[in-house]
């Protein structure tokens, strides 16, 4: 009875680690509690039943448990069926190697060979036990190389979290379970449902704590794009008030070279003129995209760059039609710009950025030189760019690429981003 007992305790958790397994990996298509419960249950039920009433052989069980799996996850689950299929396949045949697993452990760690260990209801329970755990380390760590591109979490300790827990159990269970003489009372049915138990909670806490992480980390990140959004504002600010200026003065430019030209001073009027196209052709004024953030932007850095005593060459292609949002090409630009002018301020020569845009065929291509102070290592540029997770986020935002290259005395950064 208790062993019974135990069997249905070990097919729970199983349910459980996989539901948690499959809502990390793949997500909830309805997080609906009810119709989870229902497609587990209904899970637990036809492939006990057909294991214990329909068939003893393994080559049926085993199709329709994975039938029955993969039902589960096209129901409840996101992602393609093909992506399905192959979680199905995968998590039975880690199944399958955790179960050899345990019982080379026994063979030749124990010294208990396989006939002992069927022959003896502690041997088998204990062995079904670790096997479980095993299986459970598989899909830890299956789950870790899954999601490795989430920044946001804390590797070091899911890793750790991921051998611990696990191992420490096992170990608990070789001590607890190895007496052949003593059979299995309440007090071991209680136990390892406490370490199934332990083992579940902690995967499912653990990822919770994740998703705090992530949570606060997104949160910090927006508070710094709102951060960076008021300064350009600011900056615009700045560049229209310059520009309303100006224009402003035209009136009164109009009404001395009127004044110039009616009483033949010409001299006056072509020194005039010339000062009048040189304030116009200054590189202050010069961006002309076709995208007016942007535009912006380029000429207010190169307002930044005048008075750091910074030459900003630019070489900027048309980007009408651009499809993506001008506010993310607006960051991305601002801080590549701000990256390169902190680094020009510790140079004394050839103090001089070059800027070049392009969009073609649907990619925008970014490309920004400057020279450095001194020969570093390629990772020291992040030490120069104001925000490095908000570039990063951006192009990773539109599948994009950066490379970075130090040449000598000078970095080259190259951002393509396809829309």
């Amino acid at each position: 009875m208790l062993v019974s007992i135990l069997s249905i305790i070990l097919e729970i958790a199983t349910d459980i680690i996989l539901h948690i397994f499959g809502k990390n990996v793949l997500g909830i298509k309805k997080n609906n509690k009810y119709l989870i419960l229902g497609m587990w249950i209904m899970f637990l039920g036809i492939t006990n039943a057909v294991s214990l009433f329909v068939s003893e052989g393994g080559i049926i069980n085993m199709l329709v448990y994975l039938g029955c799996y993969l039902a589960v996850l096209l129901v409840l689950y996101n992602g393609g069926i093909m992506t399905k299929i192959i979680m199905v396949i995968s998590t039975y045949t880690l199944g399958v190697i955790s179960e050899v697993i345990a019982v080379v452990f026994f063979k030749f760690i124990l010294g208990i060979g396989v006939e002992t260990i069927t022959e003896n209801v502690n041997y088998l329970t204990t062995c079904n036990m670790i096997s479980k755990v095993i299986w459970f380390i598989f899909l830890n760590i299956l789950s870790n190389i899954i999601t490795r591109k989430n920044k946001y979490l804390a590797r070091t300790t899911s890793w750790i979290e991921t051998f611990i827990v696990p191992v420490s159990s096992i170990i608990i269970i070789a001590f607890i379970f190895l007496n052949p003489d003593n059979g299995i009372a309440v007090k071991e049915v209680i136990t390892i449902t406490m370490i199934l138990a332990i083992n579940i909670s902690t995967f499912y806490l653990y990822e919770k704590v994740q998703e705090y992480i992530k949570a606060k980390m997104e949160t910090q990140f927006l508070e710094q794009q709102s951060k960076y959004y008021m300064k350009q504002c600011r900056e615009i600010e700045d560049l229209w008030i310059y520009m309303r200026a100006f224009i402003h003065d035209i009136k009164n430019r109009y009404i001395l070279e009127k004044t110039y030209f009616d009483e033949s001073k010409y001299d006056l009027l072509a020194g005039e003129y010339s000062e009048i196209i040189n304030y116009l052709s200054n590189d202050i004024l010069n961006a002309n995209t076709g995208i007016g953030l942007i535009d912006a932007i380029i000429n207010y850095k190169r307002k930044v760059c005048e008075k750091n005593n910074i030459h900003m060459e630019t070489n900027l292609e048309s980007l009408e039609g651009l499809k993506i949002k001008s506010t993310d090409v607006g960051l991305l630009l601002g801080n590549l710009i701000d990256g390169a002018i902190e680094e020009v301020k510790q140079v004394e020569a050839n103090r001089k950025i070059i800027l070049s845009m392009d969009y073609m065929n649907n990619s925008l291509s970014i490309y920004v030189e400057n020279p450095h102070r001194r020969q570093e290592d390629i990772s020291d540029i992040n030490n120069s760019m104001i925000d490095v997770d908000m570039i990063k986020s951006i192009i990773d935002k539109y599948n994009g690429q950066i490379s970075i290259q130090d040449e000598e005395d000078k970095y080259i950064v190259r951002v393509f981003i396809m829309s």
